[in-house]
């Protein structure tokens, strides 16, 4: 047997991916404690963002890198008092106001946002696609809410992180999605209000581009959306967001490039491209973006229709002459007179 130190009392227990541990305190520590672990990651970031000379300032380098490189280090991040514990398939336990309380911190150091985003980039691609514990998975809660501070506090908006987290979550096994889709069900509507808008953020600054990619990143942004307005619907009624909530202004021009692909895939010509929402992400579009594409259809539709007949008609035309020529057996004659 191990003799155990009478005078500290076990405070948290931390199970990661990479690293277990546990921390201590006295008496006096424990009824200061708040309803909420302390979070480390926020202490951490206070150190960074405060002012320091350039040694330090390497360290600190060092310490951003390590911490965001590392997915033990954010899935044991911003988690609830004792909660945490309960975290199972249908509940994540952590703290979503001390994530954003936490990271608002982050980004608004642009020194200290500069080393730590690159860090999430390289992390990412190396997540666990099947994590065996389901505390693995808070990592995407984390990076949501993430999203939403960038989002909120930095300008102008890169889409580059919000694209690599789609990449991640798509990449994920049925069952790690089940988890997650699990957990977003049980967000209240105001905050899977604001996970959802992180996505039509993102999707709506890449609408706006003159020339909108039809990549492989963009289609992942869709089907994180995708995802969520699945588990959306499967809600009870009264927690439920209304449709509306996951549609875009989509611009016309748009619009209608999307259908003119949509028409040319029917009529089975090559493409390297598809459409990219119509009739694959129609969440995206409200009632009036899809009467301007009912109408638009039915436009082109008349347009063929009429130049089918203008063809047909002077083909007929064409071919009619033709036979009625071939039927004049008369020959042409020219008839000369010798004068003498």
């Amino acid at each position: 047997p191990v003799l155990l130190p009478q005078d500290a009392k076990i405070r948290n227990i931390f199970a990661g991916e990479n690293c277990s541990f546990a921390t201590c305190s006295c008496d006096e520590d424990a009824h200061r404690l708040s309803k909420t672990t302390p979070n480390g990651l926020e202490g951490m970031i206070d150190k960074w963002t405060s002012d320091c000379d350039s040694k330090s300032w390497k360290k600190i380098k060092q310490e951003i890198h390590q911490t965001f490189s590392s997915a033990s280090c954010l899935n044991k991040s911003c988690l609830e008092r004792e909660k945490h514990f309960q975290t199972s398939s249908k509940y994540h336990g952590l703290s979503l106001k001390m994530a954003r309380r936490t990271f608002k911190k982050l980004v608004k150091k642009d020194s200290v946002w500069e080393e730590a985003e690159p860090a999430v980039l390289r992390l990412l691609p190396l997540l666990d696609k099947n994590p065996v514990g389901v505390e693995s998975l808070r990592i995407y809660i984390l990076l949501n809410e993430l999203l939403h501070v960038i989002q909120k506090h930095r300008s102008p908006q890169s889409t580059t992180l919000a694209e690599a987290v789609a990449t991640a979550v798509t990449g994920l096994s049925k069952r790690s999605l089940g988890v997650l889709g699990g957990w977003w069900s049980s967000l209240s509507p105001s905050s899977m209000r604001r996970f959802v808008s992180v996505w039509k953020q993102t999707l709506a600054v890449i609408m706006s581009y003159e020339i909108v990619p039809r990549n492989a990143g963009v289609r992942n942004l869709l089907l994180v959306l995708q995802y969520m307005y699945n588990v959306n619907i499967r809600i009870s009624e009264s927690q439920r967001l209304p449709d509306s909530d996951f549609s875009l202004s989509i611009d016309t021009f748009f619009l209608y490039e999307d259908l003119q692909l949509w028409r040319s895939r029917l009529n089975r010509d090559f493409l390297r491209v598809e459409p990219l929402i119509l009739c694959q992400f129609p969440i995206l579009m409200d009632l009036q973006a899809k009467k301007r594409v009912f109408d638009m259809n039915a436009e082109l539709t008349k347009l063929e229709e009429s130049l089918e007949w203008t063809f047909t008609t002077l083909f007929n035309a064409l071919w009619d002459c033709e036979f009625h020529l071939s039927d004049v057996h008369q020959p042409l004659v020219l008839k000369l007179r010798r004068l003498l």
